[in-house]
């Protein structure tokens, strides 16, 4: 039954703010009961926040089998490796359209309470996957030496979330028919990139 309310949260965030989610339409959707959904989840808060790290582990899961074969996990290029990470994001998101519209409802939440524990979750993971590989790079001089590494780390946390709002902004949303387009936005972002940090 806790994947059942899992699958009803998931289309019910991916619809709506969190603020205007309703547990009784979680409830509704995966039929269920107060009782049953209390007793998997002290609160809406605890579902969601659980709902955030069950899609992210997906996709990590995701991206490892598709983006990393012994090849590329053998690449110590920084900007290639997070191209390969961009990449397989954008086809997470072309597959998993459910995990997508709830992805995009997280990122666009207006909750700041929930938006700061959602972001503490979200840059965590992100952070961890390249403190050491920005580290390598920057001994190799693949990544400039003057610029301090948390700030480094921050920065390819935050240009990492901010390639959806470019695509959100150019009108070019994620989906099959548009993925050739995206790449080669993706190309040119991460180029960028790399002409300021090398």
């Amino acid at each position: 039954m806790k994947d059942q309310i899992m699958d009803a949260a998931l289309k019910e965030f991916g619809e709506k703010p969190y603020d205007q989610a309703s547990v009784n339409q979680i409830i509704a959707i995966s039929q269920s009961s107060k009782g049953t959904f209390y007793h998997y989840f002290s609160s809406k808060e605890k579902l969601y926040l659980e709902l955030i790290t069950y899609v992210l582990e997906e996709k990590k899961k995701f991206i490892s089998r598709i983006a990393y074969n012994a090849k590329d996990l053998k690449s110590d290029n920084i900007f290639e490796l997070l191209k390969i990470q961009m990449k397989a994001s954008i086809q997470f998101a072309v597959e998993y359209p459910l995990y997508s519209a709830f992805a995009i409802q997280v990122a666009y939440e207006n909750n700041q309470i929930l938006k700061d524990k959602t972001s503490t979750i979200i840059s965590h993971g992100t952070q961890e996957f390249f403190k050491e590989i920005i580290i390598r790079n920057i001994e190799k001089g693949n990544i400039r030496r003057d610029i301090p590494i948390d700030f480094t780390i921050a920065y390819f946390t935050f240009m990492i979330r901010q390639f959806n709002e470019l695509l959100k902004d150019m009108a070019c949303e994620i989906s099959k028919d548009n993925f050739d387009e995206i790449m080669k936005k993706l190309d040119l972002y991460i180029e960028v990139m790399k002409a300021g940090l090398q």
